[in-house]
């Protein structure tokens, strides 16, 4: 049913879809104006991501893993175009212990995830 959702969550779940604008499509269909669309992926500059794409291949990776990859500018992009309006688009760092890693560009490949928001209008 059409505009039936206030909240949609979509958590590690982007990255592994083939055909996401069916997804999107009906993401949006069922949100209500106003709505808030959450989105979380893997960081796809983090160290050990950018590792694994050098030592696999293509048709490894569609077997079951990761078929696209998404960080901000990617992930606002995605928004824009299902016609979500982004609100919050930031990578979210893991704090391992009491240990809290510096946010910004030289330690961006640090972070865990991509985090990001979007509201129907």
């Amino acid at each position: 049913k059409a505009e039936t959702f206030d909240v949609i969550l979509m958590s590690e779940l982007v990255e592994h879809l083939l055909r996401l604008d069916l997804i999107m499509r009906e993401a949006h269909r069922v949100l209500k104006k106003g709505g808030l669309i959450i989105i979380t992926t893997p960081n796809p500059h983090r160290v050990d991501v950018s590792l694994f794409r050098q030592f696999t291949n293509a048709k490894d990776r569609k077997q079951g893993m990761h078929v696209c990859a998404f960080g901000e500018y990617e992930l606002n992009n995605l928004l824009r175009m299902f016609n979500f309006k982004p609100k919050l688009i930031k990578r979210v760092y893991n704090h391992r212990g009491n240990v809290v890693f510096p946010k910004g560009k030289l330690f961006g490949c640090l972070a865990e995830w991509v985090l990001a928001t979007g509201v129907k209008e």
